[in-house]
């Protein structure tokens, strides 16, 4: 999965489980945390003095601890977001027509398997989205 993520244009790809500031060598200017409490206190220890770390989501927890001098003495700033405007909403929408920005599709499942494709999300070991498609799919498995 990492090497996936790499081939797609991350800079870095880290194991939720694995050792951040060993991996990474250095602190980052930012962290995209869409994981919650699983990777929340790692995410702040990777960031540099004046870093950024914005949540755009809770897949595996939403209640996290946090250590407020971590905030004032390396001056770091946490930011959440979750949907937006309807105007912000259209240009997103415009912006990846444009770009011609395609989401990655881990595996496609018919309605009727509706349950099967829960269970391989709940098992977290895909790459990329899991589909449930109401046309018909036969369950295939694809890399796009």
């Amino acid at each position: 999965m990492l090497e996936r993520a790499l081939e797609l244009g991350a800079t870095d790809a880290l194991l939720t489980e694995s050792d951040w500031s060993k991996a990474l060598g250095e602190r980052v200017d930012l962290v995209l945390d869409t994981v919650g409490a699983p990777t929340f206190s790692r995410a702040v220890a990777a960031l540099r003095p004046g870093g950024r770390l914005v949540s755009v989501g809770a897949t595996a927890g939403a209640e996290v601890a946090l250590d407020l001098r971590d905030l004032f003495f390396r001056q770091i700033s946490i930011a959440g977001t979750s949907m937006a405007s309807a105007q912000e909403f259209a240009d997103m929408l415009r912006f990846v027509s444009t770009h011609e920005i395609r989401p990655v599709v881990g595996a496609i499942y018919p309605l009727d398997r509706a349950e099967e494709a829960l269970e391989a999300l709940s098992a977290n070991t895909h790459f990329g989205k899991i589909v449930v498609s109401i046309g018909g799919d036969d369950g295939k498995q694809t890399s796009t």
